[in-house]
């Protein structure tokens, strides 16, 4: 198995913890953009990106079997 990763340097962190105790971990930044030069050089047009996104919700978020993403 890979492990894929990139570092992100903009991105904003917030930890949180429920009256149990229960801790829940958020991350906002400039995750994924479209007709912009990436990282590895690439420009991935926004409908591409948008279709792809729609179907990382569909077969995974929405199936739960995603770690670490939700409908928010």
């Amino acid at each position: 198995m890979l492990l894929i990763r990139e570092d992100i340097d903009e991105v904003s962190t917030l930890l949180e913890a429920d009256e149990s105790g229960r801790k829940s971990l958020y991350i906002e930044g400039p995750f994924i953009q479209g007709n912009v030069l990436n990282r590895n050089k690439r420009i991935y047009g926004t409908p591409m990106l948008a279709k792809e996104c729609d179907r990382f919700r569909r077969e995974c978020i929405d199936q739960g079997t995603s770690w670490g993403a939700s409908r928010r």
